[in-house]
């Protein structure tokens, strides 16, 4: 099975080049410390190095916002282009221990129940609370397919796909979601119907998600 917590220390990566700013930095921190475990004995040096580097970088950031006039502005720049290389560092570094992180596929996805919930306490570690990875153990591992339809016309519908567990409280993911775009098969029907009539066909083994002895829900995304 794929290193679930490397995923997400990559998809904390991702947010910390987004929005750069401390919080997110000591998420990255947070996420490559709880890899570093997991990991080979070869990769350990980058992540020591990686976290080091955004410490430095997250230092650098908070000196530079204490000075003032032209001095402060040159220092937030170059302190801005310093936490850049240390999360693209980070990136690479969590890169050397799952490869896929990069880019999460269909074929990467857990489908059973023993694979989705070890996935989904891989995937959250870094980041939640104990009482949430008490839950995990006492829910119900399922796939959530959101589906929404485009602004324009709704001929584009998006169903964004997630193995996760189900808990009283809580939906709790367990890998980055997969985004599946399509046109709209029946116009009558609505995104979730379309999307599964799409990925949920009656032959089990002609079905887009090749799921087992796990629920799959189909849902229009409130969200959207």
């Amino acid at each position: 099975m794929p290193n679930f917590t490397a995923y997400a220390a990559h998809e904390a990566a991702g947010f910390a080049l987004l929005h750069p700013v401390p919080e997110e930095i000591a998420s990255l921190r947070r996420h490559l410390r709880a890899l570093h475990p997991e990991a080979p004995t070869a990769p350990h040096p980058g992540l020591l190095a990686a976290d080091a580097a955004l410490k430095s970088a997250a230092e650098a950031a908070t000196t530079a916002r204490a000075l003032t006039g032209v001095a402060r502005t040159c220092a937030v720049g170059a302190a801005g282009d310093q936490i850049r290389a240390a999360v693209q560092q980070a990136a690479r570094a969590i890169c050397t221990v799952e490869p896929t992180a990069a880019r999460f596929r269909g074929t990467d996805m857990p489908v059973t129940p023993e694979t989705i919930t070890a996935a989904a306490l891989a995937y959250i570690r870094a980041e939640a609370e104990p009482e949430e990875i008490e839950a995990i153990g006492q829910g119900t591992p399922m796939v959530l397919v959101r589906c929404s339809s485009d602004r324009k016309l709704g001929w584009e519908i998006t169903a964004r796909i997630t193995a996760g567990v189900r808990t009283a409280q809580w939906w709790m993911e367990a890998h980055p979601p997969l985004v599946l775009r399509f046109r709209r098969l029946d116009g009558r029907l609505g995104a979730a119907d379309n999307a599964r009539r799409l990925l949920w066909r009656k032959n089990p083994a002609k079905r887009y998600l090749a799921v087992t002895d796990v629920p799959v829900e189909f849902c229009n995304d409130p969200r959207v």
